[in-house]
């Protein structure tokens, strides 16, 4: 019998933060259990805080992911008023189920990266409706992961691809993935109409890739763009477009990888420091940890009080980013390190505490870092070969 997995998550309600574990074999929605955590009886909606994309299903989440709580306004009409809640509402909208039979062209069919959204509109399109991603490519332990969704604001739809047992890293490039029809979601919130209005037309692509920089989150972007153009994007539209358009401006993720393996050792040579790299099969970047030749000199000195953490794959090259902290004399933090890693398990943090050993020059007096079991885990597997090695 298959192991039932559970992701822990952080849900965060105004000041109030709690760890939600959620079973992975349900796609019931979390309410329930937020509003348990957080004892609450108004209504409220959640959205995963990196997306700004709101939760529909736990299938939508993954491990480390966190949860913003926010409550709905207080206009909203209530059942006490004599009128329809919100939730009423939307539950007397028409819904429109896809039939099973019309799934099977999809299902049968292996799609690589590069043409699974137009194939999915060539789909989609007779069924008068468009699709578009909501989110970016996800590795996870059982495959690549592509979630598209309908380009209706808030509509439930939803198309799960997979590519079983394949990660970004073994490919030069993520186009030549090759996915799969995993499961859906079939039913539609609102009447079925093609909305040619949204397609992106060249001068709205430029105009993206003017503003991208200069707004603060992408749902900025997405109401710029919209208000402009009086159009009506969803923030997922605009979300895959700035994608497609920081791959072209900078090329994909793993030529950058390169880049930035490049500039390190340049950097190095230069004006010292530290670095370290670990490459996998066909020279990809699988782990590399960077010290400044200031960091360094930061450790001659201030290595009373350090601090690890990491945030979780929300870059560029879908990799953890452990940060290294420290404490100077006038009580300000100061950058001591940081390493990208292709996971956080314990192995990994060995190999990361015994380069951070590598190139200090004494002992830290004191580690901190949350309650990260593979950090903690990392730390004591590189203490007991430390000891080893002295003995």
């Amino acid at each position: 019998m298959e192991e039932v997995k559970v992701y822990r998550v952080v849900a965060q309600y105004e000041s109030k933060r709690r760890i939600i574990k959620i079973d992975t074999s349900t796609r019931l929605p979390i309410e329930d259990l937020i509003r348990d955590a957080f004892s609450l009886e108004t209504r409220f909606v959640c959205h995963i805080k990196s997306l700004q994309a709101e939760i529909l299903y736990t299938n939508e989440i993954e491990q480390g992911d966190e949860i913003i709580v926010t409550l709905l306004p207080e206009e909203i009409p209530s059942l006490e008023d004599g009128q329809v809640g919100a939730n009423e509402l939307n539950n007397s909208q028409e819904k429109i189920k896809i039939e099973e039979e019309n799934f099977k062209d999809l299902k049968d069919a292996r799609i690589l990266e590069k043409d699974l959204l137009s194939r999915i509109n060539l789909w989609a399109n007779p069924l008068k409706f468009n699709m578009c991603f909501s989110e970016g490519i996800k590795s996870l332990v059982k495959g690549a992961k592509r979630t598209a969704c309908c380009s209706i604001d808030k509509c439930p739809f939803r198309l799960f691809f997979l590519a079983p047992k394949i990660k970004k890293s073994d490919f030069e490039s993520v186009d030549d993935i090759e996915y799969q029809l995993e499961t859906y979601y079939a039913e539609h919130n609102h009447n079925l109409s093609l909305n040619t209005k949204n397609i992106f037309t060249p001068e709205v692509i430029k105009e993206v890739d003017l503003v991208k920089g200069c707004c603060e989150t992408y749902q900025d972007v997405c109401e710029y763009i919209n208000k402009k153009f009086q159009t009506n994007y969803t923030y997922q539209q605009i979300s895959y477009q700035i994608g497609k358009l920081i791959d072209q401006n900078l090329g994909i993720p793993s030529e950058d990888a390169n880049s930035v393996v490049q500039e390190i050792k340049k950097d190095v040579q230069l004006n010292g420091g530290y670095y370290d790299i670990e490459l996998g099969n066909k020279d990809q970047l699988q782990k590399i940890i960077y010290i400044s030749s200031h960091m360094l000199k930061y450790s001659e000195y201030f290595l009373d009080l350090i601090l690890v953490d990491a945030t979780y794959r929300r870059n560029r090259f879908n990799l953890p980013l452990i940060n290294v902290c420290g404490v100077d004399n006038f009580g300000r933090t100061i950058m001591l390190g940081f390493a990208l890693m292709n996971d956080e398990k314990a192995l990994s943090y060995k190999w990361f505490f015994q380069r951070l050993k590598n190139a200090w020059n004494q002992d830290p007096k004191c580690i901190i870092s949350d309650e990260c079991a593979e950090i903690i885990n990392g730390f004591l597997l590189f203490f007991v070969f430390f000891l080893f090695l002295r003995n």
